[in-house]
């Protein structure tokens, strides 16, 4: 059996260079719907048609954009007034469940390819347009999650099997997909959602300094930069405009693993170049 990145390459290619923010699946067992919701957020919906639990992790979210490039899904958007991230989701028998998932996406305007692993299965999505998503929303909306003439129900809708199911032979096969995504312990770890470029100390821009500036600290569990500590400086005012940017103005996604929101120890690299 091939490989699921093997499978996977097979599938973009058969797609073509199509581009769209509006991806989904549909078999006997799960519909999922996946909406780009901003630079850095999807909207997740997974509808739960089987009779068993399963647990949905945001790191399983696999994105391919144009040129290659792979991102994955980092953490579920909590709450407001309880844990601000959480690192998965339970999907009840028979229900629906809405996700924001938060990750440091590259290229949600050019995306090619979705794909999401639930349980033992990778489920690969496809593009969908506007008004077909919209039909398909419809569609869905209309089901009886607690009837026991499902595939009826699907059928009498017009719902019809879209997207693949795959199953990899093993989990080296999954492993392939997330290669240079994951830390080699499974952790997948904090990510830079948003970074400015620190203002230039006169003292610094005079004497023509410029490099990179490391920092060490503490990402929390909130995301929060905290405990900082310069791990390599260059001196003449720059190592404190780093910490004071990177504290001030950068925001960060927390490791997870296991799905769990942890914290993770980090060194993030602040770059002074001069203005040509």
């Amino acid at each position: 059996m091939a490989s699921a990145l093997a499978v996977l390459l097979l599938w973009a290619s058969l797609q073509g260079e199509v581009s769209s923010s509006r991806f989904a699946y549909v078999g006997p067992e799960k519909i999922l719907t996946v909406e780009v919701a901003g630079a850095r957020r999807l909207i997740v919906n997974i509808i739960n048609l089987s009779g068993y639990v399963f647990v949905f992790e945001p790191q399983e979210l696999l994105v391919r954009s144009e040129g290659g490039k792979r991102s994955i899904g980092q953490v579920i958007e909590g709450e407001k007034g309880r844990a601000p991230y959480l690192g998965s989701a339970m999907v009840q028998p028979r229900s629906f469940q809405g996700l924001t998932v938060w990750g440091a996406f590259e290229g949600l305007d050019r995306i090619q390819e979705i794909s999401l692993r639930l349980g033992a299965a990778l489920h690969m999505l496809k593009p969908v347009n506007e008004r077909d998503f919209e039909v398909l929303s419809h569609q869905i909306t209309e089901l009886d999650l607690q009837s026991d003439e499902m595939d009826a129900q699907m059928k009498n809708r017009g719902l019809q099997p879209l997207g693949e199911r795959i199953l990899p032979q093993s989990e080296e096969g999954f492993a392939e997909l997330y290669a240079g995504l994951l830390a080699a312990d499974g952790i997948n770890p904090p990510r830079v959602l948003e970074k400015t470029v620190p203002r230039y100390p006169q003292e610094a821009l005079e004497k023509k300094i410029e490099g990179v500036v490391e920092l060490q600290g503490l990402i929390t569990r909130e995301g929060d930069f905290v405990q900082i500590k310069v791990k390599k400086g260059l001196g003449h005012g720059l190592d404190q405009r780093a910490v004071e940017t990177v504290r001030n103005s950068w925001k960060f996604l927390p490791a997870t693993r296991n799905g769990e929101v942890r914290e993770a120890q980090t060194t993030i690299a602040v770059e002074f170049k001069l203005p040509s």
